[in-house]
């Protein structure tokens, strides 16, 4: 569950973020960057990261796949890969062939 979750808080974070984002920041430097940038983040892009985390553990709770007590950790590490994703993003993507 947590892996889904952190897979919809990247894709939602992505999307509202390049949609619908006021201020776009480089997540190594928080320099103001366009929208659609490897590495950027926004807070509306934040916002429906966790949103779509929170979702989908909420979904697998309620279907039975996972218990309650399983709410907060998918969330947790849904936001952290989510955050990581975005420092390789700024970091190493495109400098390295295969990434």
């Amino acid at each position: 569950t947590a892996s889904l979750a952190t897979k919809l808080a990247d894709t939602s974070a992505s999307e509202v973020g390049k949609a619908y984002g006021k201020s776009t920041y480089l997540i190594t430097t928080l320099k103001p960057v366009p929208p659609g940038t490897e590495g950027a983040v926004s807070l509306e892009g934040l916002a429906a990261g966790v949103v779509g985390s929170i979702v989908l553990a909420a979904f697998a709770i309620a279907i039975g796949l996972n218990h309650a007590s399983a709410l907060v950790p998918c969330i947790i590490a849904a936001f952290i890969a989510n955050n990581v994703e975005s420092l390789i993003g700024a970091s190493v993507q495109g400098r390295i062939p295969w990434m």
